[in-house]
């Protein structure tokens, strides 16, 4: 498990590296590990050692090429060892829109701040209360318009059809069938699911876009996000309405 509280940030070189610690490190309380390194082979030799909950790493127009190729290994290295993805926001100066959009979590600004980073874990990182939210299936229903004679069929079909639509469109994209994972996205980002639950329609949109542009990396990453979003979802109806299931 990563400690509550670590942060990895990444640098081009150590010019930049050594300001941005001495801006955080004064803001970061006594147990908040923090740690810089130059460049994505020393980021990749330390979380060969240590997993971290936060990693920040730079937005350069001159350390674009190797961000995303950092990006793209420590991906690949998480994927290797089992591990969860480790939330990765690019820090820069001012808002950036940048290639590595679907790679990444967000943007934050420097001067870096410690609570908007890590001291607020629900505005960066999953949070239970973020999770909690997003199983409320009655809310959720009412806020749709739909009546309460239909919420029991409205569940029926959602855990009817969305398991078997997940693995669908991962046995897919693990086979590289980009133009059936295309329809199979199309279909969950229309799904009722998708329109009771908000949270995951950025996740759905960016998905098919990754599937459409043919990036399987960005795909993959993007699938265990949207799954890891459905879980408590499907858990929670076959919690509310346990008859789904016989």
């Amino acid at each position: 498990m990563p400690d509550p509280s670590s942060i990895l940030l990444i640098e081009p070189d150590d010019e930049p590296l050594q300001p941005l610690l001495g801006q955080l490190a004064p803001q970061c309380p006594t147990l908040c590990r923090l740690d810089g390194v130059i460049g994505g082979e020393e980021a990749l030799e330390r979380l060969l050692e240590h997993r971290y909950s936060i990693i920040l790493i730079s937005w350069l127009a001159s350390f674009e090429e190797e961000a995303v190729e950092t990006v793209r290994r420590i991906r690949q290295l998480e994927q290797l060892q089992g591990r969860d993805a480790t939330p990765i926001y690019l820090c820069a100066a001012q808002p950036v829109n940048h290639s590595l959009g679907r790679l990444v979590q967000g943007a934050v600004q420097t001067p870096l701040k410690y609570q908007a980073i890590c001291g607020d874990e629900k505005s960066l990182l999953p949070s239970a209360a973020a999770q909690d939210e997003a199983v409320d299936l009655a809310q959720a229903m009412r806020d749709t318009g739909l009546p309460e004679s239909s919420f029991m069929e409205v569940a029926r079909v959602i855990s009817s059809q969305i398991p078997s639509a997940l693995l669908r469109l991962q046995q897919e994209l693990e086979a590289g069938q980009f133009e059936q994972a295309r329809e199979s996205s199309h279909i969950l980002k229309g799904s009722m699911a998708n329109i009771i639950f908000p949270q995951l329609q950025p996740r759905s949109h960016s998905l098919h876009q990754a599937i459409r542009d043919g990036d399987g990396e960005a795909a993959k990453l993007l699938f265990a996000q949207l799954k890891g979003v459905f879980e408590p979802i499907l858990q929670a109806l076959e919690k509310r309405f346990p008859t789904l299931c016989e």
